[in-house]
């Protein structure tokens, strides 16, 4: 039979017992929970010796190698982990600046940099691209100026024929230039111009164009032999022959020692005497004294015979003789006569 005094007398000893392997329980219970806490404190993907710097709010600041790390829990595995600072290089218009980061994106990046962006400014990534370690952000400032420049637009020359005037009488009128006001438009990187472009052009002053007249009116050729004064009106000279002379029908003189053909150019002056000592006017004219002497009584005519000089007297000179192959330099009261006649080819009679 069960001895029921014996096992009274055991009870003290269990109930010791018992007490003993609960408190080995609990101990390794707690040693188990610190050993947890402990390991939370340290997991982390790259094991480092971490410092303590500070403590704000009851938080504490760990540094790792000199960054700072945030702690923080894992919500799939339960488990504390640390988060590293890593750096971030943002270059805005070539200055460039270093950031510590521990995540974000990149328009996060920017705003800690203090780096405003305009609406034409260009980033190398995306503002909600997200940090990553060594990303390297690239900020290029894009901008535009104006100027306005002012060139000049040639005129042309037009030719226009009209009986208005003789056959071989040239009149011209001047061109005027016009004026083309340009915009350019520069593209501007970083602060330097990469490119030019031409948005405007605005014609402010219109060219006027130049105007040369060529007459083509037939002059009536003479039918009959006649006096040189019944033509004297429509001569250029205002000489009066001391011996009227007689033309041919073909408005030649009948009688002259003899003819040459050349080149007749045009010439005024004013304040001047010739080299004879008379005052210059029309019939007065210039010779190559070569070939005319000086004080020879001549008839002048364009070899067409659409432009009459008229009666005419060898009385100066000039460079022309030594320098052109011209014979004579007739005499005008205008530079726009001068430029009028241009020169011509004459004939030159001699009527002595």
């Amino acid at each position: 039979m069960f001895n029921v005094s014996r096992l009274t007398r055991w009870l003290p000893a269990f109930k010791r017992l018992y007490m003993l392997v609960a408190a080995l329980c609990c101990a390794i219970l707690l040693s188990t929970f610190y050993f947890e806490i402990a390991t939370r404190a340290v997991a982390a993907p790259e094991e480092a010796a971490l410092t303590v710097e500070a403590e704000q709010g009851g938080g504490v600041l760990l540094l790792d190698e000199g960054r700072p790390v945030a702690p923080g829990l894992n919500a799939e595995t339960g488990r504390l982990s640390l988060t590293r600072a890593f750096l971030v290089t943002v270059s805005d218009g070539g200055k460039c600046y270093e950031l510590e980061a521990m995540g974000g994106t990149v328009a996060d990046a920017l705003r800690e940099a203090g780096i405003e962006l305009a609406a034409d400014d260009v980033v190398n990534v995306a503002l909600d691209a997200c940090l990553t370690e060594n990303m390297a952000i690239a900020v290029t400032r894009v901008g535009r100026s104006y100027e306005v420049k002012e060139v000049t637009i040639p005129f042309d020359l037009s030719v226009v024929y009209s009986d208005a005037l003789p056959e071989g009488e040239v009149s011209s009128t001047r061109g005027q230039l016009g004026v083309k006001a340009i915009t350019y438009c520069y593209h501007i990187l970083n602060g330097r111009i990469v490119s030019t472009e031409i948005v405007d052009e605005t014609i402010t002053k219109q060219a006027v164009n130049a105007v040369r007249t060529v007459g083509t009116r037939k002059t009536e050729t003479v039918s009959s032999t006649h006096a040189y004064s019944s033509i004297r009106k429509n001569c250029v000279s205002i000489l009066t022959p001391a011996d009227d002379f007689e033309l041919d029908e073909n408005g030649a003189p009948l009688h002259y020692s003899k003819m040459i053909t050349g080149i007749a150019s045009a010439y005024y002056w004013t304040g001047y005497h010739t080299c004879t000592g008379k005052v210059p006017q029309k019939g007065y004219i210039a010779v190559n004294k070569s070939i005319i002497p000086l004080h020879t009584k001549l008839f002048i005519r364009t070899t067409d015979g659409c432009f009459i000089y008229g009666y005419a007297e060898a009385e100066d000179t000039g460079g022309f003789a030594k320098t052109t192959n011209r014979i004579v330099d007739l005499y005008f009261d205008t530079y726009d006569e001068c430029c009028q006649f241009g020169l011509r080819n004459v004939e030159v009679y001699f009527l002595d």
